[in-house]
């Protein structure tokens, strides 16, 4: 066989190689992570007060929280501050047949920032 015969022969085996460890790099990961639910833990001033799927809903109970919180005492919602540096979104990779856990809603939310006194 000629140089060039071999030299394609080991670019086509080097190629194959390739394909299948980036196979099955890509399956593992899939296995340990892409087969894993994600929930958001709310945790205010370090303690978990509920869980979200997403920073969209997070952020939509946080924007009813305000209305609420608006409407009761009796202000614009503009005037409603609430000290979000005490607020983090914790993601959690959780399995599929984990237990399911509490998603988070108003009335939890606005009862624990006005416990932890993170709304004036």
């Amino acid at each position: 066989m000629s140089k060039l015969m071999i030299l394609k022969s080991k670019k086509k085996s080097i190629a194959l190689i390739a394909i299948i460890v980036l196979a099955l790099f890509a399956t593992s990961f899939w296995i340990s992570f892409g087969n894993n639910a994600t929930t958001y833990s709310v945790m205010i001033n370090g303690q978990v007060v509920g869980y979200v799927s997403n920073q969209a809903e997070y952020e939509e109970v946080l924007k009813e929280v305000k209305q609420t919180l608006s409407e009761t005492n009796h202000i614009s919602i503009e005037e409603v501050y609430i000290d979000e540096s005490q607020i983090e979104l914790i993601p959690e990779y959780r399995e599929e047949d984990a237990a399911p856990v509490t998603h988070i809603n108003k009335e939890t939310l606005t009862n624990s920032l006005l416990e932890k006194q993170a709304v004036t």
